[in-house]
């Protein structure tokens, strides 16, 4: 796996400290429906990352644990994708009809419009994160980490809390270990196929395009 240059690094972290506060650094999802294929710079050659292995675990999938296989360096950010079949079994992002693919463009990826994710920024020294299966990230949990939280889709938060602070809501657990819940988080529908994905992402820009695909760990499920 690739790692980042001190360079690189000092770039990123100067440009999120910004970035994070006005716009999550664009990691969310292209809310206009972006083609989640992307572009790959102005000219020259396009490089392209390969999505691999996401280990998923639990009895049922609404309440699984994943984490990606053989990471050594950390993921920031966790997506959810609802997915349809075209009348040739191609998957693609629902509601975009672009064909989902196990290769991304490393530079200028536009991420398509999101079922349900959760991204980590901040320049302590704590991100990326490293999952494992003895740490997994719970699905529709934020995970714990001291000093800035991870933040989901619908901007909630992990406030520290847990597990102390434990309660049923809606008939989920608030907290999962020091994991919590995102109380807006929505769920997975019986029928339907669902991608998720953990990605190593640095923003390099101010719009949502400008995104460095570093690693890509998935796995698609039917519910």
């Amino acid at each position: 796996m690739r790692k980042r240059s001190n360079l690189f690094s000092a770039v990123f972290a100067g440009a999120c400290t910004l970035i994070l506060v006005l716009s999550g650094c664009g990691l969310f999802d292209h809310d206009d429906g972006g083609s989640g294929g992307g572009g790959g710079g102005g000219g020259g050659d396009v490089s392209y990352v390969t999505c691999t292995q996401l280990n998923v675990a639990g009895a049922d999938l609404n309440s699984a644990q994943f984490w990606p296989e053989g990471d050594t360096y950390g993921v920031n950010t966790f997506y959810v994708w609802e997915l349809d079949a075209d009348a040739n079994g191609q998957y693609t992002y629902h509601g975009t009809g672009t064909p989902v693919t196990e290769t991304l463009p490393a530079r200028n990826w536009v991420i398509p419009k999101t079922y349900w994710s959760a991204i980590r920024l901040n320049l302590d020294g704590l991100d990326p994160y490293h999952f494992n299966a003895a740490d997994p990230f719970y699905l529709w949990y934020l995970p714990y980490t001291p000093g800035a939280s991870w933040q989901s889709k619908t901007s909630a938060h992990n406030d520290g809390t847990c597990p102390g602070s434990d309660h049923l809501y809606n008939g989920r657990h608030t907290c999962q270990g020091k994991n919590q819940l995102d109380q807006n988080a929505p769920g997975l529908t019986h029928g339907k196929t669902y991608l998720f994905r953990m990605m190593m992402l640095i923003p390099t820009g101010y719009t949502n395009g400008e995104n460095y695909v570093q690693s890509c760990y998935e796995t698609m499920q039917d519910y």
